[in-house]
Order: structure tokens, then C-alpha cells, then sequence
């Protein structure tokens, strides 16, 4: 495996092509920490303590902190989605709240000794993991086709989950601080 030379790498190398992935929701983790410790052992700082040009460990450390920003980005799915939506330019979708919840959260939230409320918790944890189930799906239908378009889709349920786990904590405050009381 030939990765990136340690000479072309810079801040403008996008972190897929630093450690020669397809740009990809789906990575196999072994494989890029692999390349990660392959690519490090080359640019470490201390390879470079008695250059004849100074400015090489200077580079060094910038090429370091790039490799290190690219593999933390990459090894996590959450930062990688981001990542991605960003590398293909997706615009950021608004958050939605169904009208049918964002009624019954009206009705419930002053009552979170309520059965109600207690079935509300419950029906927003079901949508948000089927939400994250249609997310999985997505993402497996962008890498087997590349379409571009299914990035949209993902844009719009990543700010819809990410709307109703603030919600869910919303709901979470509430029943801890009526069981305090």
C-alpha cells in the first residue's frame, strides 16, 4: 500500500485522500489506524530533530497535526458523516419536529408524572432510533452508488435526530427534576 507521500501532504489534502479511502461512510477501522501508524512513523517531529533545514520539523509538526485532525475525524462515524457532507459541499438541512410531537410535547411537558408524559419518552427514544436506522440505510445506499442526492436525505434525518435527542434531553431534565422534587 503506497499512501500519500509524506511530501505531498498538506492542509489542503482532503482526509480521505491522506490515507487513499474512497470517500466512504463505511471504513474498516483496522485498515485506517493501520495506515494512520504507517503514515505517523514517517512525519513524526523527532525524525526530523537533526535536519540540515530547520523548517523541515516545523513542517513536520503541521503535517503531524493534520494526520492526527484527519484520523480522529475519520475513525468516528459522527465526525466522519459531518466530514463528509461537508467534503461533498451538502447544505445543512433545518431541523423538523413532526406537528404530532411537537402537540403531544405541548400537552405533556408540565406533567412529567403523567402516564402521558412517560409514553411520550418512550414514543420520541422509538423515532429517534428508527430515524438512525434510515440514516444506516442511507449511508449504505451512498456507498454502494455514489449518489450525491442520498447526501441531502442524510443531511435532513442527521438534523432530525439531532433535533429530537435535544428534545429527549429536554424530556430527560424534566422527569429528573420532578423526581427531585
Amino acid at each position: 500500500m503506497a499512501l500519500v507521500s509524506p511530501s505531498n501532504l498538506d492542509t489542503t489534502t482532503d482526509y480521505f485522500s491522506v490515507f487513499e479511502l474512497k470517500p466512504s461512510f463505511a471504513l474498516d477501522l483496522t485498515d485506517l489506524e493501520r495506515r494512520f501508524y504507517q503514515l505517523a512513523k514517517s512525519l513524526h517531529p523527532d525524525r526530523f530533530v537533526n535536519h540540515p533545514d530547520p523548517l523541515e520539523k516545523t513542517r513536520s509538526i503541521e503535517k503531524m497535526s493534520l494526520l492526527n485532525h484527519a484520523y480522529q475525524t475519520l475513525k468516528s462515524s459522527s465526525l466522519r458523516r459531518d466530514y463528509l457532507l461537508e467534503y461533498f459541499r451538502v447544505p445543512q438541512s433545518k431541523p423538523f419536529l413532526p406537528a404530532d410531537l411537537a402537540e403531544e410535547w405541548f400537552d405533556v411537558q408540565d406533567e412529567p408524572a403523567s402516564p402521558q408524559f412517560k409514553a411520550f419518552s418512550k414514543k420520541l427514544n422509538e423515532r429517534e432510533a428508527n430515524l438512525k436506522v434510515q440514516l444506516e440505510n442511507l449511508e449504505k445506499q451512498f456507498d454502494q452508488t455514489g449518489n450525491v442526492e442520498v447526501l441531502e436525505k442524510i443531511s435532513a434525518l442527521v438534523q432530525n435526530v439531532a433535533y429530537l435527542r435535544s428534545l429527549g434531553r429536554d424530556v430527560a431534565l424534566k422527569s429528573e427534576t420532578h423526581s427531585h422534587v
